[in-house]
């Protein structure tokens, strides 16, 4: 008889529950069962019977209840991933520590609560972490550092407070860190300027002071800084030389000082928001030089004076929504 290894079920209206049976699937390896709206219910609690599953994918359903223990049982697993559900309640981060061959976790959209165990996850040799709005609280801790495999890291839409970690900046292999909409404070710490491979940086809505840190030049590979809606202070200097930089967001802060006319020669940049700081000084004459690729620039709600450049419109390629950039300074 033939025995079934996977099976994978998306966009197929399924309604009901899933049927405690499917754990008889003893020699499936790979389970999938997403995007089915209509597929309500708790996990079964004996999933951990199909001890051949590597990849075990409930995502995009209407899944209730908490993550079953058994789970942790599941010592082959590779990839699991119950995203978009209405999971809730604690997770057992011990178990989950149990499966060292996991390498991918994403349990985003969901109502899952409790403190984040790093230092268990450490554990696990992660490469991408997805914990995504969620109800989860506490801090982000120094065990942070010892999840050194990780290529990606989404914490961003839950009530996550306290500084960074000084430990973030062991994290050599992180291309991207999304920690928006949260309630960190304090400076961002130097050493994210040893996330030599790090592409994506967001930590918007968040209460973040101090100055932009220098080391942050390092990033050679930054397409996009997200630092808007906080209250940090100080220059924008330090993204001069950053040439990798494609969408910069500093909007809703206290920056000051004048804006550099290095700013406008990276060349790669695609958008500038400025808006809504305590930005002055008036605009470099290096912004008729900057790169064909901006397209959107703002500028607004500044303390900018002087005149406009009338070679400005015609450099750019701002549609509409990028023409609002002097809007409410003293120019």
């Amino acid at each position: 008889m033939r025995r079934f290894v996977s099976t994978r079920v998306d966009k197929a209206g399924l309604a009901g529950h899933i049927p405690p049976q499917v754990t008889l699937l003893k020699h499936v390896e790979n389970l999938i069962i997403k995007n089915n709206p209509g597929l309500r219910g708790t996990i079964p609690p004996i999933i951990g019977n199909m001890s051949q599953l590597r990849q075990l994918g409930l995502y995009g359903n209407d899944l209730t209840g908490t993550m079953p223990k058994s789970i942790s049982q599941l010592s082959n697993l590779v990839y699991l991933n119950l995203s978009n559900n209405k999971l809730m309640g604690h997770i057992d981060w011990e178990g989950l520590s149990h499966l060292p061959m996991v390498t991918r976790l994403i349990l985003h959209n969901n109502f899952l609560e409790g403190s984040i165990q790093f230092h268990l996850l450490a554990k696990m040799g992660l490469s991408l972490l997805g914990l995504s709005n969620n109800l989860f609280s506490g801090y982000v801790d120094e065990t942070l550092g010892g999840l050194t495999s990780l290529e990606y890291l989404y914490l961003d839409g839950n009530k996550l407070i306290g500084e960074l970690p000084s430990s973030l900046g062991h994290l050599t292999n992180l291309k991207a860190l999304n920690i928006d909409e949260n309630e960190i404070d304090g400076t961002l710490p130097s050493t994210i300027g040893n996330l030599l491979q790090l592409e994506y940086l967001s930590a918007k809505s968040n209460r973040l002071t101090g100055d932009i840190p220098t080391t942050i030049k390092s990033l050679m590979n930054l397409s996009t800084l997200n630092l808007a809606s906080n209250a940090l202070t100080g220059p924008i200097r330090p993204l001069i030389g950053m040439t990798g930089l494609k969408n910069v967001h500093l909007y809703q802060n206290t920056l000051t000082g004048s804006i550099p006319a290095g700013i406008f020669a990276l060349p790669n940049l695609e958008n500038l928001f400025l808006s809504s700081n305590h930005l002055s000084g008036t605009l470099p004459g290096g912004i008729v030089n900057a790169q064909a690729s901006l397209t959107g620039l703002y500028l607004s709600d500044n303390f900018l004076r002087g005149t406009i450049p009338n070679q400005i419109c015609s450099v750019y390629q701002l549609g509409e929504s990028g023409l609002t950039f002097l809007t409410n300074n003293p120019v």
